[in-house]
């Protein structure tokens, strides 16, 4: 996998693992959504299958931003980035994605 693109975790803004998005720097509104998007993925998916998702989307790409689960975090987060104040539910949308086998 050393030839595919994937960030050094150094110069990632934020890093969800389960239920705990770990940053290095004071977390941006906009991050924090991203994480809390992953949050919901792992807890919706479960941890193997999420795992499982990220790795064949990565092998698939060879880039971590074409990881289906990663467009999906970055869509919603660009959403909730453009219109904040506009509520819409990111578990229907999780739920939505895997009903229709998009990871």
């Amino acid at each position: 996998m050393s030839s595919g693109n994937f960030p050094d975790f150094v110069h990632l803004a934020s890093f969800t693992y389960l239920d705990t998005i770990v940053s290095h720097d004071e977390i941006a509104l906009r991050t924090l959504f991203h994480g809390l998007v992953h949050a919901t993925q792992m807890a919706f998916l479960g941890l193997d299958r999420y795992t499982d998702y990220y790795v064949r989307g990565f092998v698939k790409s060879r880039s971590w931003i074409a990881i289906p689960l990663e467009a999906q975090a970055y869509q919603l987060d660009t959403r909730f980035a453009m219109s904040p104040s506009t509520s819409f539910s990111v578990e229907e949308e999780v739920e939505s994605w895997a009903e229709q086998g998009r990871y």
